[in-house]
């Protein structure tokens, strides 16, 4: 190996390392959380502390109190410091693993933008034979819903569905390589889902009826605000 190549290695290294640890902290504080058994609106230890606690700089406790922040776990006030403002659920942490639940939540930004211009597109561009593989998707998403079983299978059908429609080769590849982190995901919704009624589930069902409706209709804004919708529902699900 080259002296080149071993300092691209190196660098790359170095470079993995630097995203882990946010990643890692981002982690250590839900432990503390749930350990803490800390409620909404519990106010976190500082941020000093917290660098002290973990023995990370306080940049990295920041960029990782930033992500709980998009993932709306955490919230900031000027000058007060970070406080609780929703716990994961059980289920979120029973499906996916605590060092895990960061990136798997991340999924949701790229999600909001890929399927969002994907239900965009596939309202505009979706043809007979795309509207029959919708009309089947639902359906059997209805029937797995209600009719007691997994869905997570048909709900992952459904939205691939949806960005193959979008005629974009691009938009299912990327979405095949989140189908791993989509499934766990949906896996935490469902068992969620089994413990509510059934209003609940007809909501849920009903989200992703809106997407298709619109869809065949060719509403191009409809399709992509109720995608997004949908998706923003499905996160905050997540955090009961």
């Amino acid at each position: 190996m080259s002296d080149k190549a071993s300092i691209q290695d190196v660098s790359s290294d170095v470079r993995a390392g630097a995203e882990r640890r946010p990643q890692r902290v981002y982690a250590r504080i839900l432990e503390l959380i749930i350990s803490q058994s800390m409620c909404e609106g519990d106010r976190l230890p500082a941020e000093r502390v917290l660098a002290e606690r973990f023995g990370v700089s306080r940049p990295v406790v920041r960029e990782a109190l930033m992500r709980l922040a998009a993932d709306g776990i955490v919230t900031s006030r000027r000058g007060s410091g970070s406080f609780i403002r929703r716990r994961p659920s059980q289920h979120l942490m029973l499906n996916v693993p605590l060092e895990d639940i960061g990136s798997k939540l991340s999924t949701y930004e790229m999600r909001f933008a890929l399927e969002g211009a994907a239900a965009r597109l596939a309202a505009l561009r979706c043809t007979d034979a795309d509207v029959a593989m919708l009309n089947a998707a639902i359906e059997a998403l209805g029937r797995s819903m209600f009719g007691n079983k997994p869905w997570q299978r048909d709900d992952i059908a459904l939205h691939r569905a949806i960005i193959q429609a979008s005629k974009n080769a691009v938009f299912t590849q990327v979405f095949d390589l989140l189908n791993d982190s989509i499934f766990d995901i949906m896996s935490a919704g469902y068992a969620a889902g089994r413990e509510e009624d059934v209003n609940h589930l007809q909501r849920m069902f009903d989200e992703h009826a809106a997407i298709v409706e619109a869809i065949k209709a060719g509403d191009t804004e409809g399709a992509e605000l109720a995608m997004r919708h949908h998706l923003y529902e499905g996160r905050k699900r997540l955090m009961r």
